[in-house]
């Protein structure tokens, strides 16, 4: 028994000292040795939706996101039409992305994912940022049931330069 007691203690020992040798001088915790994601900064701007025609605005003010979708209506009464849902709930933490949009017409969605930088080089051009997860349609199909369809996505952003060339105010003569 007091030969189990003794490897008992020694493993003891030797956990602790090992625990001891991975906190750093301080008593904080070891560091990780992969830092956190890069923040891809201000992604603002207007990204694809799931139909060409259709898009989402993303705003990013003081750190907080808001935004809205633009969809075709789904009926043959609405097709002609577009519909904004506006979010109702919206998240940002780094580069994770979520938001709900309000129910318009029995129909709202969800998105969950992150921002990154996409391929496009220059801002001028699409898929400069790109948010890639899973977005959810919930269709009311009573006032208390809804089905929910999920699907994997990448919103690619819009170019945020449209080759506007604004006048020199420093050159003198007409406009």
């Amino acid at each position: 028994m007091t030969g189990i007691l003794k490897t008992l203690l020694a493993t003891l020992l030797c956990l602790a000292a090992v625990t001891l040798a991975q906190t750093s001088p301080s008593g904080a915790a070891p560091r990780s040795s992969n830092p956190p994601a890069a923040s891809v900064g201000d992604f603002s701007g207007t990204y694809t939706f799931l139909r060409d025609g259709e898009d989402l605005q993303i705003n990013v003010r003081n750190g907080k996101l808001d935004g809205y979708v633009t969809r075709f209506g789904d009926s043959d009464m609405e097709d002609p039409l577009l519909l904004q849902h506006f979010f109702s709930k919206a998240s940002l933490s780094g580069n994770d992305v979520a938001f709900t949009t309000e129910k318009l017409h029995g129909v709202w969605f969800e998105f969950k994912g992150k921002v990154q930088r996409g391929g496009a080089k220059t801002t001028a051009e699409e898929g400069y940022y790109q948010l890639v997860g899973t977005l959810t349609r919930y269709d009311a199909t009573s006032a208390d049931k809804a089905t929910a369809k999920s699907r994997g996505v990448t919103f690619r952003s819009h170019p945020s330069d449209f080759g506007v060339i604004l006048p020199d105010s420093k050159k003198k003569g007409p406009p």
